[in-house]
């Protein structure tokens, strides 16, 4: 990125890899909703990484579905 500040390519790759990683650590923190928040947005990124677009997509699922189950007990 210092080399190539604009490339878009890597500027995509690297926030999708660091939505992933928030996402992770918000988890490990119990902030599910945030973690939430913060796939979506990693899902958003255009110019992206196919292969990181579906790790993030496959968490995000999980996260959805998990979060959904949870409030529903809470009820």
């Amino acid at each position: 990125m210092t080399q190539k500040p604009k490339d878009s390519k890597a500027k995509a790759y690297r926030d999708q890899t660091q939505a992933y990683l928030d996402t992770q650590s918000e988890l490990k923190d119990g902030e599910v909703q945030k973690a939430v928040t913060t796939v979506t947005t990693g899902t958003k990124v255009t110019n992206d990484a196919k292969s990181l677009n579906t790790k993030l997509s496959n968490l995000k699922e999980k996260l959805v579905v998990g979060n959904s189950l949870n409030n529903n007990i809470q009820m």
